[in-house]
Formats: C-alpha cells, sequence, structure tokens
C-alpha cells in the first residue's frame, strides 16, 4: 500500500544513464509528481513555461564518492526577465508558482548527475509560454 514499484521508463532521451522514473499525474497518491533522471551528456529545455504550482528542480552528484561535486555546469534562466544564473555545485531551484523558467542546460558533464523534480501538483504538465 506504500510501497509503489512503477511506473519506471527506461531511456526516455538520449544520454541518460540508466532508468529514469516518471510520475506525472498522481501515480503514488501523494498530492505530488515526480522526475528522476540521471544524465551522462549534455541536456537541455529550450522553451520557457511557467506552472501553477510549486516546483523543486535539484541538481545532484551521480557520483556516490563525491556527492559534493557536481562535475557538471547548469545554466537556467528565471522570471520575466530571464535572468540567467550558472552553477557548478549540487543546487535545488525552489519556484513558486507562476514563475517562468528555462532555457534550462546541463553542459560540461563530466560525471553522473542526477536531475529531480519534485512538483507539488497531481498533474503535472510543461507547456511552452505563450507570450
Amino acid at each position: 500500500m506504500n510501497i509503489v514499484r512503477e511506473p519506471f521508463f527506461i531511456d526516455y532521451e538520449p544520454g541518460w544513464a540508466g532508468t529514469s522514473i516518471w510520475a506525472h499525474h498522481d501515480e503514488y497518491k501523494s498530492g505530488t509528481t515526480l522526475g528522476y533522471h540521471c544524465t551522462i551528456s549534455t541536456y537541455d529545455v529550450r522553451y520557457t513555461h511557467a506552472h501553477g504550482f510549486n516546483e523543486l528542480l535539484c541538481f545532484l552528484s551521480g557520483d556516490p564518492e563525491n556527492i559534493a561535486e557536481l562535475r557538471a555546469e547548469v545554466s537556467v534562466c528565471l522570471g520575466d526577465e530571464l535572468e540567467k544564473h550558472t552553477f557548478n555545485t549540487p543546487a535545488i531551484i525552489s519556484m513558486p508558482p507562476g514563475l517562468k523558467h528555462c532555457p534550462l542546460l546541463i553542459d560540461k558533464v563530466t560525471k553522473p548527475v542526477v536531475f529531480l523534480e519534485v512538483s507539488m501538483t497531481r498533474d503535472f504538465n510543461a507547456k511552452p509560454d505563450e507570450e
């Protein structure tokens, strides 16, 4: 009842390592959605969008021997002005409802990077900004 063993989707996009876990429609009955991915190469989301819910974007080291080093560079644009933020250490971006975000780029990857998205909604969707 509390342990859910699926859905699991393998290699949804090129460059992802192993299994990605997608649960964007309240599959875990927790009122949240989840996306877990591990990338070993450049990954990007080009379209600016916003959501009507809180969202966390987590960028974590996939190297269990050195979790304090990301071994990649992440750039993301936030807000109406698309202010660019770049970092190369593990980080979590906490976004309130309505905050525009992306383009997002994970680049200069030398070790696996775990990209985790957690959204406070029962039904996730991301659409390009219409403006």
